[in-house]
């Protein structure tokens, strides 16, 4: 269980920085054809804190088991805001700047599937956690439903090199928390942490550091 803590220090250390880089980043102008990155760094930041926040209540449950299953809560309200910033920002590469209401508008049904389908894995998941279901019938059905959220993100992606490689990064690394799934609680745990960091993070830091050359190119 120490190293459960430990990772999960590590991890409050971590987001407590990328955190502060988000809001950096915010603060940093770039020209007004590129303001959808800035709202995708918004709403990345807040998943962030988000995150932040659980990881420092999730401190308070010393038994691994429970903290396995508390993280699905965290998971119901972080991963489908990351979905729609990704669906965000792969339709941004293929278009350029564009309004986050008039896209969740016009593609409402589309991002309606892609919630739906990431509420069943999740759904699945928790079952197969606290023991409602077994766990091959989890596993089934929750990558059945990860696969159906990911296929419809990809619609998204499909157009742009760049967007098609991110998509292939973050499918292998969710799909790397069905895998974690599979292991005992602590080595789950662990795997949790640092999985977190990847998917939530990281792309985050990836957004900021497209601001940060567009405000260094527009300065330069």
């Amino acid at each position: 269980m120490e190293s459960v803590v430990e990772t999960t220090q590590l991890s409050i250390f971590i987001q407590v920085v990328t955190g502060i880089i988000g809001l950096i980043g915010l603060r940093t102008t770039v020209p007004q054809k590129y303001e959808t990155l800035k709202h995708i760094l918004f709403i990345e930041t807040l998943v962030q804190f988000v995150e932040l926040g659980f990881y420092i209540f999730l401190l308070r449950y010393t038994l691994p088991n429970e903290m396995a299953a508390m993280r699905y809560f965290d998971w119901m309200i972080t991963t489908p805001t990351m979905l729609f910033t990704m669906a965000v920002y792969f339709r941004y590469l293929h278009i350029g700047n564009f309004s986050l209401s008039e896209f969740a508008s016009q593609e409402k049904s589309k991002l309606t599937t892609l919630v739906i389908c990431n509420a069943f894995m999740l759904l699945f998941g928790y079952l197969g956690e606290n023991g409602s279901i077994d766990k091959a019938t989890s596993m089934v059905f929750g990558t059945a439903s990860f696969l159906a959220a990911f296929s419809t993100l990809y619609t998204y992606a499909k157009r742009s090199t760049k967007a098609r490689q991110l998509w292939r990064f973050v499918f292998v690394i969710w799909a790397l928390y069905g895998v974690a799934a599979l292991f005992d609680p602590i080595t789950k745990n662990n795997a949790y942490n640092i999985l977190d960091l990847f998917s939530k993070n990281f792309f985050g830091l990836y957004i900021y550091n497209e601001i940060s050359q567009l405000a260094y190119n527009q300065t330069n």
